[in-house]
Protein backbone atom coordinates (compact mmCIF):
# COMPACT_ATOMS: atom_id res chain seq x y z
CA UNK A 1 0.00 0.00 0.00
CA UNK A 2 1.25 3.39 -0.92
CA UNK A 3 1.14 6.08 1.81
CA UNK A 4 1.99 8.94 -0.45
CA UNK A 5 -0.67 11.47 -1.19
CA UNK A 6 -1.13 12.69 -4.69
CA UNK A 7 -1.47 16.47 -4.75
CA UNK A 8 -3.97 16.29 -7.58
CA UNK A 9 -6.37 13.83 -5.95
CA UNK A 10 -9.13 15.57 -3.93
CA UNK A 11 -9.59 14.37 -0.40
CA UNK A 12 -12.19 15.07 2.22
CA UNK A 13 -10.00 17.61 3.98
CA UNK A 14 -8.62 19.26 0.91
CA UNK A 15 -9.82 22.78 0.09
CA UNK A 16 -12.02 22.98 -2.94
CA UNK A 17 -11.23 25.24 -5.85
CA UNK A 18 -14.59 27.01 -5.36
CA UNK A 19 -15.04 28.18 -1.75
CA UNK A 20 -18.86 27.86 -1.87
CA UNK A 21 -18.92 24.40 -3.32
CA UNK A 22 -19.29 22.67 0.04
CA UNK A 23 -22.06 25.04 1.06
CA UNK A 24 -23.88 24.41 -2.17
CA UNK A 25 -23.48 20.70 -1.79
CA UNK A 26 -25.06 20.71 1.62
CA UNK A 27 -27.79 23.19 0.70
CA UNK A 28 -29.03 21.07 -2.19
CA UNK A 29 -30.20 18.42 0.23
CA UNK A 30 -33.98 18.67 0.57
CA UNK A 31 -34.32 18.24 4.36
CA UNK A 32 -36.35 21.44 5.02
CA UNK A 33 -39.73 20.85 6.64
CA UNK A 34 -42.76 21.85 4.60
CA UNK A 35 -44.27 25.25 5.48
CA UNK A 36 -46.98 25.04 8.15
CA UNK A 37 -50.50 24.65 6.82
CA UNK A 38 -51.99 26.96 9.44
CA UNK A 39 -50.04 30.16 9.73
CA UNK A 40 -50.96 32.94 12.16
CA UNK A 41 -52.75 34.87 9.44
CA UNK A 42 -54.82 31.86 8.41
CA UNK A 43 -55.79 31.12 12.02
CA UNK A 44 -56.91 34.73 12.53
CA UNK A 45 -58.90 34.72 9.30
CA UNK A 46 -60.60 31.45 10.27
CA UNK A 47 -61.48 32.80 13.73
CA UNK A 48 -62.99 35.99 12.29
CA UNK A 49 -64.93 34.07 9.66
CA UNK A 50 -66.25 31.65 12.31
CA UNK A 51 -67.36 34.51 14.57
CA UNK A 52 -69.14 36.26 11.70
CA UNK A 53 -70.87 33.04 10.70
CA UNK A 54 -72.00 32.48 14.29
CA UNK A 55 -73.38 36.03 14.55
CA UNK A 56 -75.18 35.74 11.22
CA UNK A 57 -76.64 32.38 12.20
CA UNK A 58 -77.95 33.67 15.51
CA UNK A 59 -79.48 36.69 13.75
CA UNK A 60 -81.28 34.46 11.27
CA UNK A 61 -82.47 32.22 14.07
CA UNK A 62 -83.78 35.19 16.07
CA UNK A 63 -85.59 36.63 13.05
CA UNK A 64 -87.20 33.26 12.34
CA UNK A 65 -88.22 32.89 15.97
CA UNK A 66 -89.77 36.37 16.13
CA UNK A 67 -91.69 35.94 12.89
CA UNK A 68 -92.97 32.45 13.61
CA UNK A 69 -94.69 33.23 16.93
CA UNK A 70 -97.94 35.15 16.62
CA UNK A 71 -98.55 37.85 19.17
CA UNK A 72 -101.13 36.93 21.80
CA UNK A 73 -104.50 38.51 21.16
CA UNK A 74 -106.71 39.32 24.08
CA UNK A 75 -110.27 38.17 23.57
CA UNK A 76 -112.83 40.25 25.42
CA UNK A 77 -115.03 38.22 27.72
CA UNK A 78 -118.62 38.11 26.55
CA UNK A 79 -121.13 38.04 29.35
CA UNK A 80 -123.95 35.63 28.64
CA UNK A 81 -127.28 36.44 30.12
CA UNK A 82 -129.87 33.80 30.72
CA UNK A 83 -133.31 34.58 29.47
CA UNK A 84 -135.89 33.66 32.08
CA UNK A 85 -138.54 31.25 31.06
CA UNK A 86 -142.14 32.15 31.84
CA UNK A 87 -142.51 29.29 34.29
CA UNK A 88 -139.47 30.34 36.36
CA UNK A 89 -140.54 33.94 36.95
CA UNK A 90 -141.27 34.45 40.62
CA UNK A 91 -142.11 37.78 42.16
CA UNK A 92 -139.39 38.97 44.46
CA UNK A 93 -140.29 40.41 47.84
CA UNK A 94 -140.02 44.20 48.18
CA UNK A 95 -136.81 45.57 49.67
CA UNK A 96 -136.82 46.28 53.39
CA UNK A 97 -137.38 49.87 54.49
CA UNK A 98 -134.24 51.93 55.00
CA UNK A 99 -132.72 51.82 58.45
CA UNK A 100 -132.34 55.07 60.37
CA UNK A 101 -128.98 56.71 59.70
CA UNK A 102 -126.99 58.46 62.39
CA UNK A 103 -124.62 61.09 61.07
CA UNK A 104 -121.43 61.84 62.99
CA UNK A 105 -119.40 64.85 61.95
CA UNK A 106 -115.70 64.50 62.56
CA UNK A 107 -113.57 67.51 61.86
CA UNK A 108 -109.85 67.10 61.32
CA UNK A 109 -107.26 69.72 60.70
CA UNK A 110 -104.97 68.82 57.88
CA UNK A 111 -101.59 70.45 58.15
CA UNK A 112 -100.24 72.04 55.02
CA UNK A 113 -97.40 70.27 53.31
CA UNK A 114 -94.00 71.48 54.44
CA UNK A 115 -92.54 74.10 52.14
CA UNK A 116 -90.13 72.93 49.50
CA UNK A 117 -86.49 73.51 50.34
CA UNK A 118 -85.13 76.67 48.80
CA UNK A 119 -83.20 76.43 45.57
CA UNK A 120 -79.97 77.95 46.81
CA UNK A 121 -78.16 78.04 43.45
CA UNK A 122 -81.06 80.00 41.95
CA UNK A 123 -81.17 82.36 44.97
CA UNK A 124 -77.42 82.92 44.58
CA UNK A 125 -77.86 83.66 40.87
CA UNK A 126 -80.60 86.20 41.71
CA UNK A 127 -78.36 87.83 44.33
CA UNK A 128 -75.50 88.13 41.82
CA UNK A 129 -77.83 89.54 39.16
CA UNK A 130 -78.69 92.33 41.61
CA UNK A 131 -74.98 93.17 41.51
CA UNK A 132 -75.15 93.29 37.68
CA UNK A 133 -73.54 89.91 37.11
CA UNK A 134 -74.37 87.89 34.01
CA UNK A 135 -75.26 84.43 35.22
CA UNK A 136 -75.42 81.68 32.63
CA UNK A 137 -75.51 78.53 34.74
CA UNK A 138 -76.95 78.71 38.26
CA UNK A 139 -76.10 75.06 38.99
CA UNK A 140 -72.42 75.68 38.28
CA UNK A 141 -72.52 78.68 40.61
CA UNK A 142 -74.04 76.40 43.23
CA UNK A 143 -71.07 74.04 42.94
CA UNK A 144 -68.63 76.91 43.49
CA UNK A 145 -70.74 78.13 46.42
CA UNK A 146 -70.59 74.65 47.95
CA UNK A 147 -66.81 74.80 47.60
CA UNK A 148 -66.75 78.19 49.38
CA UNK A 149 -68.87 76.88 52.26
CA UNK A 150 -66.80 73.71 52.53
CA UNK A 151 -63.59 75.74 52.82
CA UNK A 152 -65.16 77.96 55.50
CA UNK A 153 -66.16 74.83 57.46
CA UNK A 154 -62.59 73.54 57.12
CA UNK A 155 -61.38 76.70 58.84
CA UNK A 156 -60.22 78.88 55.97
CA UNK A 157 -60.30 82.63 56.55
CA UNK A 158 -62.22 85.04 54.34
CA UNK A 159 -59.04 86.54 52.85
CA UNK A 160 -57.47 83.15 52.14
CA UNK A 161 -60.61 82.01 50.32
CA UNK A 162 -60.87 85.20 48.24
CA UNK A 163 -57.24 84.90 47.18
CA UNK A 164 -57.68 81.19 46.36
CA UNK A 165 -60.61 82.11 44.11
CA UNK A 166 -58.52 84.73 42.32
CA UNK A 167 -55.66 82.28 41.75
CA UNK A 168 -57.91 79.44 40.61
CA UNK A 169 -59.66 81.66 38.04
CA UNK A 170 -57.15 84.10 36.52
CA UNK A 171 -59.86 86.22 34.88
CA UNK A 172 -61.51 86.90 38.24
CA UNK A 173 -60.66 90.20 39.90
CA UNK A 174 -60.48 90.94 43.62
CA UNK A 175 -63.80 92.79 43.40
CA UNK A 176 -65.54 89.85 41.71
CA UNK A 177 -64.13 87.34 44.21
CA UNK A 178 -65.27 89.41 47.19
CA UNK A 179 -68.74 90.04 45.66
CA UNK A 180 -69.19 86.33 45.02
CA UNK A 181 -68.04 85.33 48.51
CA UNK A 182 -70.27 87.96 50.10
CA UNK A 183 -73.28 86.77 48.06
CA UNK A 184 -72.63 83.18 49.14
CA UNK A 185 -72.47 84.25 52.79
CA UNK A 186 -75.80 86.11 52.40
CA UNK A 187 -77.71 83.35 50.59
CA UNK A 188 -76.40 80.14 52.20
CA UNK A 189 -77.21 79.63 55.88
CA UNK A 190 -74.31 78.70 58.16
CA UNK A 191 -71.78 79.62 55.49
CA UNK A 192 -69.52 81.97 57.38
CA UNK A 193 -65.83 81.89 58.25
CA UNK A 194 -65.20 80.01 61.48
Amino acid sequence: MDDTVDAQAPTELAPSPDPTEAIKAWSLVDDEPPPPRLSAGRITALAVAGALALIAGSGVLAAYHLRSKPEPVSVPAVAQTATPSPSSVVASPPPPPPAPVTTVVVSTVVAAAPPAPPNYPQLLADELRKKRWRVWNAEQLGEVADFVCMKFWEGWTYDRLVHAMIYSTPSKTLKEATEFTDAVMVVYPDCVPR
